[in-house]
């Protein structure tokens, strides 16, 4: 089991890695849905990279960032949303996370959608320097369930590698 790498325990930990079949798993917790979220992103690039995302840049590179907004009608259905968009665009944009800016609205009890703004802070993929430790597919919907429990937020999500 992986934890962020802070050495801290599985129960303090912001996600943990897990095995799954012929898949991976993450646990992921957060003090606030931003946090969850933000977690979330962050361990799905430590499996993608076997490392922390922070540590993949220096000071001087250039960091370039992103803005984009997603609804969900339900707080799983957001965070497959989110964690599959940013999995788009590093497939697609070739670009490497770096720090992940979100805020969340849950529905009311009065309806609406929940929604992600966003904001991704990122440089291009470089071939030679970045080492990508795991291909993720897609985050899938096995077994979703957010939780929350006490002030804090917990789910496990399965990644189809």
């Amino acid at each position: 089991m992986r934890s962020d790498g802070n050495n801290i325990t599985p129960r303090e930990a912001k996600y943990v890695v897990f095995e799954h079949t012929a898949d991976i798993g993450l646990e992921i917790r957060g003090v606030a849905l931003d946090d969850f979220f933000r977690n979330a992103a962050e361990g799905m690039f430590y499996i993608i990279f076997g490392k922390e995302v922070m540590s993949l840049t220096n000071p001087r590179m250039e960091c370039k960032t992103a803005k984009f907004n997603l609804t969900a009608q339900t707080g799983e259905d957001l965070l497959i949303s989110w964690l599959n968009e940013l999995l788009f665009r590093y497939a697609t944009e070739k670009i490497v996370p770096l720090n992940f800016e979100c805020i969340i609205h849950e529905a009311t009890e009065k309806g609406g959608d929940w929604q992600v703004t966003a904001k991704i802070y990122y440089r291009q993929f470089i071939p030679k320097k970045d080492v990508v430790a795991m291909d993720i597919k897609a985050a899938t919907y096995h077994d979703l369930k957010i939780r929350k429990i006490g002030d804090n937020y917990t789910a496990r999500i399965i990644f189809d590698v």
